[in-house]
């Protein structure tokens, strides 16, 4: 029961270090005594310390003060403030004692058991739960984040404001209960909104909103990347791998599970969506609610490093992510049914072209080819009339040719249909006069001996040429192009060339080397120009006139 000195001889004296309002205790270092001189607390690290010494075990030493009277009204000042403060603070307890929500950081809060004091560092309206670390009273060491005693998502509803500290504890209160009524109203509007939706699927989510999974997605070949990327990082810990052994754990390698939450990354004319998932929980702040769909997508789905693609079916939106989730439900409604409208106009318009071959379709084009999948046009090969794909599956990634009539357009991305399908007929067209055209002055220049051809020229070399060298051991003989560049004239002999070779096999692999080839085996092509008539006047004007003389005629 009695505070005991360091020895029976200890003066008794000390320096008071912090002050606990709700205890109304003190925590004091005692003066030490060395060789007969007493030294103040504040001259040694090795002192003996009290804590929760009561109020009225304490009197002060005025001895040292060069106006003790003075001090002594200061101090009197101090504990009558003091008395007020406490009984502001009594008075906002019991109305703050159901209060808890969006509370800002760096309030002070109790949480147990057992019963301790934190400070939030952050709150997430997403999960409603409260980032804590251990709350440092005044000159004591400041606890460190990450320590053992720092508590990361605890619930809202497990946490009670503390006001002995706050500095203005009517306004203080004040603030939190505004915070704490105006979340709880907030959270009621997204409990009407998402009533209204239930069991219902919205197409056209915006990008940038979080959404639940309604059902598991299964995620095949998803290890077999994660291992790959580990591989080509050089046994570093990939993102992928990261995220493939972290965030999931029973379901690891198969997906994601039912209740997990998800951001939309694309929402396709289709009715499906791609889906962002991140390595782990995104924090979603008060800042988020005000962020403009370009800015949330930048923030999120930008370190999202992992994209599903599921079926309107299989999410449900978040309107606790929503600033005003009245408004978010309307915007949704009418997002929903303009993506009805323009799902329907897709599908109505990739029938009508589903049967049309399309002719140098631009690279990146969206396509889908039978038996192969879905993919992007890498580029267009004009003499053969066919497209490099890459294929968008993980089992089949890699480039693969296909001809005009095997590529069918996928309009699923695409918001103006109508003028994008014309631009794709308006490429077609041109392109079929182009190569009209092409076909024409190649006719014009077959036969003969093409000498002083400039570099960079577009040649085809004679099969046999190929065939009887050692390209043959390389696949140039079995290849379905012989098309070449002059890179000039070979040094010594002026009858032949140095073309650079490209040879395409069946799966589209491009491999490119030099060759030396005799000038009556090659001939100038003009596919791949832009303006055939124009490039051959650039060779032969005589027999470009002619060409254009006869087309006249």
């Amino acid at each position: 029961g009695q505070l005991r000195k360091p020895d029976v001889n200890h003066t008794g004296c000390g320096t008071i270090t912090a002050y606990n309002a709700e205890r109304r205790t003190y925590t004091v270092k005692l003066d030490v005594e060395l060789d007969g001189a007493v030294l103040n607390s504040c001259g040694s690290s090795n002192l003996h310390s009290l804590d929760s010494v009561r109020a009225q075990d304490l009197r002060p030493v005025l001895l040292a003060e060069t106006d003790p009277r003075s001090q002594l009204e200061k101090l009197f000042e101090l504990s009558r403030l003091a008395k007020q403060r406490r009984e502001v603070v009594q008075q906002w307890i019991p109305r703050l004692s159901q209060a808890c929500l969006n509370f800002p950081p760096k309030t002070f809060v109790t949480h147990g058991p057992p019963e301790a004091t934190f400070e939030i560092q952050h709150f997430c309206l997403l999960t409603q739960t409260y980032y804590l670390r251990p709350y440092s009273a005044k000159g004591a060491p400041p606890s460190k984040p990450g320590t053992a005693l720092t508590k990361e998502k605890v619930p809202a509803s497990q946490v009670r404001p503390y006001l002995w500290e706050a500095e203005d504890p009517a306004k203080q209160g004040a603030a939190l209960l505004e915070a704490h009524t105006q979340e709880a109203k907030r959270l009621e509007a997204v409990l009407e909104a998402e009533t209204k939706l239930a069991r219902q699927s919205l197409r056209g989510i915006p990008a940038g909103m979080p959404v639940r999974l309604l059902k598991p997605v299964t995620v095949a070949g998803l290890r077999k990347l994660a291992d790959h990327l580990r591989i080509q990082s050089r046994g570093q810990q990939s993102v992928f791998s990261r995220f493939m052994d972290t965030i999931w754990g029973p379901s690891v390698g198969k997906g994601c599970k039912a209740g997990d939450i998800a951001y939309v990354k694309t929402a396709h004319n289709n009715g499906t969506y791609t889906l962002a998932i991140c390595e782990s929980q995104i924090f979603w702040s008060q800042e988020h609610l005000n962020l403009s769909d370009e800015d949330r997508v930048k923030r999120i789905i930008g370190v999202a490093p992992l994209a599903l693609q599921v079926p309107a079916s299989s999410v449900q939106p978040l309107f606790i992510a929503s600033a005003s989730p009245t408004a978010t439900l309307a915007q949704l409604l009418e997002c929903d049914k303009a993506a009805v409208c323009a799902g329907d106009q897709t599908s109505r318009i990739e029938q009508q072209i589903a049967s049309r071959a399309f002719l140098n379709l631009p690279p990146g084009t969206k396509v889908w080819c039978e038996g192969k999948g879905v993919g992007h046009i890498s580029w267009y090969i004009a003499s053969l009339g066919e497209y490099v794909v890459k294929s968008n599956s993980l089992a089949t990634s890699g480039l693969f040719m296909a001809t005009a009539a095997e590529v069918h357009v996928q309009l699923t991305d695409v918001n103006d249909i109508n003028d994008v399908v014309a631009s794709f007929e308006r490429r077609h067209e041109a392109e079929v006069v182009r190569l009209e055209r092409a076909k024409l002055v190649n006719d014009a220049v077959r036969g003969g001996e093409h000498l002083l051809l400039p570099p960079s020229t577009r040649v085809i070399v004679e099969q046999h040429v190929l065939s009887n060298s050692t390209w043959a051991q390389l696949g140039m003989a079995a290849s379905r192009t012989r098309v070449g560049t002059v890179l000039g004239v070979q040094e010594g002999s002026p009858r032949r060339y140095n073309v650079l070779m490209a040879c395409w096999d069946q799966t589209g692999i491009s491999s490119a080397s030099h060759t030396q080839v005799e000038a009556r085996h090659v001939r100038p092509t003009f596919w791949d120009s832009p303006d055939p008539i124009e490039a051959l006047r650039q060779l032969d004007p005589e027999a470009a006139e002619r060409l254009e003389r006869a087309e006249s005629s």
